[in-house]
């Protein structure tokens, strides 16, 4: 019988010793390995999905200048950036959500941007103050 050469390295069998026989266990004496990975499998991947969307979350937010705002979205995957100067906004406004929180809508001529927040009155307060002194 042969035995294969990985069974050979893990059992330190030297060339001189004959083998006179060789069994190799089926499957059904490693489900509990099995098992465990198709439990552990999933949750890794959300571990990873969750690190992943963190980062994210981090990489994104606005920032108001006194020449423009400035806001970044990123996912998982990739980071985009859009900017409003301060000069070609038009109007304000602000959307609050139930449980607190929400967002300032900046309208100009072409790009609106969503300033979201938990604190949106000062948000509005801070972009109000630095149009008129623009």
């Amino acid at each position: 019988m042969a035995v294969n050469e990985r069974q050979a390295r893990a059992a330190s069998i030297d060339e001189e010793e004959t083998i006179l026989g060789n069994v190799e266990p089926g499957w059904g004496s490693w489900w509990p390995w099995l098992l465990l990975g198709i439990v552990l499998l999933p949750v890794l991947v959300g571990i990873v999905v969750l690190y992943l969307t963190y980062r994210a979350k981090q990489k994104s937010g606005s920032v108001i200048t006194e020449d423009r705002i400035v806001q970044t979205h990123a996912t998982p995957l990739h980071t985009r950036s859009d900017e409003v100067p301060l000069s070609s906004i038009r109007s304000i406004s602000t959307i609050s959500y139930l449980f607190g929180g929400g967002y300032v809508e900046v309208h100009t001529g072409g790009v609106n941007i969503n300033v979201y927040s938990r604190s949106i009155k000062q948000v509005a307060d801070t972009v109000r103050e630095a149009t008129r002194n623009h």
